[in-house]
């Protein structure tokens, strides 16, 4: 895992257009192993849950999110770096714990 100063760097050289993008493909995988609903259409939640069917999870089993999946489907989605998915990834983890805010990360457009 990245410690903030690391992902902040790596995710303000990040253009606006990856920031859409890894938002996007984290909302995926988090709709994929069942931890949000309705946030992405139900036709690409169904066509995740089937060509990605390895990383899905039983909605509500303990130990759901695997960073190392969620990277992993990221890097699929995108295209893009892993190490760019890390820090998005990482970056969800501290936000989500208040290690940092969102608007701390970068001053780049982070939300879509």
């Amino acid at each position: 895992m990245m410690n903030p100063e690391e992902l902040r760097a790596v995710l303000g050289a990040a253009t606006p257009a990856e920031l859409h993008a890894l938002e996007h493909a984290h909302w995926r995988y988090m709709t994929l192993i069942g931890s949000v609903s309705g946030v992405v259409t139900a036709e690409v939640a169904a066509s995740d849950r089937d060509a990605f069917r390895h990383y899905a999870r039983e909605p509500g089993s303990q130990n759901a999110f695997s960073e190392e999946d969620c990277t992993a489907f990221m890097v699929a989605i995108t295209g893009l770096a892993s190490t760019l998915c890390d820090a998005w990834a990482d970056h969800d983890f501290y936000s989500l714990h208040g290690v940092i805010d969102n608007e701390s990360v970068a001053n780049s457009p982070i939300q879509c």
